[in-house]
């Protein structure tokens, strides 16, 4: 037995898994989504910051006679 999700009919079914092409058995649809699989998922991604120096700032020069 397999589950699977058809995205035309937004349901969920369970099906055999003998069959080589299984449609929904609403719509007749042969585009199913497996919802269990025996391959692991990937593991989540981190993003970590480079390893580099902090950003620097640039800063202007105070204009002439500005207090």
């Amino acid at each position: 037995m397999v589950v699977v999700g058809c995205p035309q009919c937004l349901m969920y079914v369970m099906l055999s898994g003998e069959e080589k092409q299984p449609k929904c058995p609403r719509c007749k649809s042969p585009v199913l989504l497996h919802l269990t699989s025996s391959v692991p998922p990937p593991p989540p991604t981190t993003t970590t910051p480079a390893a580099t120096s902090p950003p620097t700032t640039t800063c202007r020069p105070a204009a002439p006679g500005a207090s």
